[in-house]
């Protein structure tokens, strides 16, 4: 059964997921997803496309800040048992999001980075936080797709008793459905950038609005 904990990373995943689609349509980077990234800056620097390059150089800095952010305002809080370092977290995340879809309507070169910048940053956060939960990433796709089969054939080994058991890989499936619900959300919220532009991010901010209205209390501690 579906815990308080899963439905909270499916929203998240989600939130990921249409943040991604948005950026990528709109200026040609990942926000989430640094592999990626390193691999986009890298090929750009190689052809000479330094404008490529210098966006998603800025992506990965700016997810690296936001991670160290959102764990700043984590260790801020002392603790998660109340709630409030998460709250809080989201709550910037949700904000930065917010001012994404604000600036996006300039063309200027300058802001576009900036709107880069600020999503990454709202997508390193939500590493931060799913990483304090000890829970299963929300952005990290070949760790998912990694998890879920590895999780699944070991699964079987255990039940033939080929292979010992290992406390690491618990409930592969929910990986698969992580993957999925990232997969469904990118498809939707692109579909519908394409249409509206910038307020898909609507999409990913409501899975984030939904995610801070939880108990916070019930889900820490599934936690622990």
């Amino acid at each position: 059964m579906t815990n308080h904990r899963d439905g909270l990373i499916l929203l998240l995943a989600a939130a990921g997921a249409g943040t991604d689609a948005t950026i990528i349509l709109g200026f040609d980077v990942l926000t989430a997803a640094q592999t990626g990234n390193t691999i986009l800056m890298a090929v750009a620097i190689a052809r000479g496309d330094f404008s490529l390059g210098l966006s998603a150089g800025i992506s990965v800095i700016a997810f690296l800040v936001g991670a160290a952010i959102g764990q700043w305002i984590l260790s801020l809080a002392r603790s998660l048992a109340n709630g409030t370092g998460l709250r809080r977290a989201l709550g910037l995340q949700f904000g930065l999001l917010a001012s994404v879809m604000v600036l996006w309507h300039w063309s200027d070169p300058v802001l576009a980075n900036a709107v880069i910048a600020l999503a990454a940053s709202a997508m390193g956060i939500q590493s931060a936080v799913v990483m304090n939960l000890h829970s299963r990433p929300t952005t990290y796709i070949t760790g998912m797709l990694t998890t879920f089969a590895v999780g699944l054939t070991r699964n079987r080994g255990e039940r033939s008793g080929r292979t010992p058991a290992d406390p690491s890989i618990d409930h592969p499936w929910k990986h698969g459905m992580t993957w999925l619900v990232y997969g469904i959300s990118a498809v939707v919220t692109g579909w519908i950038f394409l249409r509206v532009g910038p307020l898909a991010l609507l999409l990913p901010m409501s899975a984030i609005a939904v995610v801070a209205a939880m108990n916070p209390r019930r889900l820490l501690r599934e936690v622990d």
